[in-house]
């Protein structure tokens, strides 16, 4: 036993009772005991396989980012794109913005590239225009 009260089965060495897995402590369940990709696959499988079409093609799309645009009504989407726009040029600490602006105004001012900001903020104006400034800075600080 070791100073916490551990078999450790011997000298504890400098890593204590985790020096060595063959001591009596184990990280988790063995190898053995894990389902094979197999198994889990066909488990996906079969789960998939009880929902309807509709909800499987909803599952997918959640999985893999993929929103139904023709939900969007245009006049809601230009509103919003406005109150983003107006976010945009009100907000004062938007240094990254600003440089990538000056750079490539069209880059930066167009609608699709917009609507990814829009989309993710679920078509709220203001928090799209934070992430919008968030993404330029989080550019900026990876490449310069």
């Amino acid at each position: 036993m070791n100073r916490h009260g551990l078999n450790t089965g011997g000298s504890a060495g400098c890593f204590g009772a985790f020096g060595n897995r063959n001591r009596g402590l184990t990280a988790g369940p063995s190898p053995d005991d894990e389902p094979s990709r197999r198994d889990v696959d066909r488990h996906i499988a079969a789960e998939l396989n009880r929902l309807s079409m509709e909800e499987r093609e909803k599952a997918m799309n959640d999985v893999h980012g993929v929103r139904d645009v023709k939900d969007e009504e245009p006049n809601l989407i230009q509103a919003r794109l406005r109150e983003m726009d107006s976010r945009l040029q009100s907000t004062k600490e938007r240094t990254s913005y600003d440089i990538a602006f000056s750079m490539s105004p069209e880059y930066v001012s167009n609608q699709n590239f917009r609507l990814l900001f829009l989309r993710a903020a679920k078509y709220d104006g203001i928090a799209a225009a934070a992430l919008m400034i968030e993404f330029f800075e989080l550019k900026k600080e990876l490449w310069g």
